[in-house]
């Protein structure tokens, strides 16, 4: 090897850089409920700082999950991209669903320095709400994403995901209590006896 191609490898050696990606997941990654229950999950974004960004100023995804097991119900947008109320004039919000799906999207029209101040690397992008349908394990996979830092370039492939899952199990059937048991028997008894 000559001296320039041992500089130059050197080199790049010392600035190429292990860059962990910024990651979206499920809170809790799996969970439980009984049928006919509503369960919520939370959206979260991870490590979001440089070199992949430092603010997030808009996001899209859309989130697939078993429609025999599991119904949308509602979603809940946090102010970690601005206010959320339509009249605040610091974001724009969507939510449509399908049958088996939720897209969540979200624009602020905050400045830069406003979402820094708002945003740590790890923050709630959104709750979303299910009613559970029958008894089985639906997964949670985020599909369609469409991500932009606080000067709206594109990071999209810096972001990774983690899926989730919830499963539904039969639904709680209380048993009666034991002493209204005992007190309805001996009330009967005691009824039958009089007569």
């Amino acid at each position: 090897m000559n001296k320039l191609t041992q500089i130059l490898t050197i080199a790049l050696l010392l600035t190429t850089q292990h860059v962990s990606a910024a990651f979206i997941s499920f809170n809790p990654s799996g969970t439980s409920a009984n049928v006919g229950d509503l369960i919520s999950v939370d959206v979260v974004i991870n490590d979001l700082q440089t070199p992949v960004a430092n603010e997030l100023s808009a996001f899209a995804f859309s989130v697939l999950f078993d429609a025999s097991i599991l119904a949308f119900d509602s979603v809940s947008y946090s102010s970690f991209l601005g206010d959320t109320d339509i009249f605040s004039g610091e974001t724009f919000i969507n939510t449509s669903s399908g049958i088996s799906n939720v897209t969540l999207e979200n624009t602020s029209f905050l400045s830069d320095l406003e979402l820094d101040a708002l945003q740590d690397p790890d923050f709630l992008l959104a709750s979303i709400t299910f009613s559970t349908l029958s008894v089985g394990t639906s997964n949670l996979t985020f599909e369609n994403l469409d991500f932009a830092d606080g000067l709206f370039f594109d990071i999209t492939s810096s972001i990774s995901t983690n899926n989730g899952l919830i499963e539904v199990t039969s639904a709680n059937v209380p048993a009666p209590a034991f002493p209204i048991l005992l007190l309805t028997g001996l009330l009967a008894f005691g009824l039958k006896n009089k007569s």
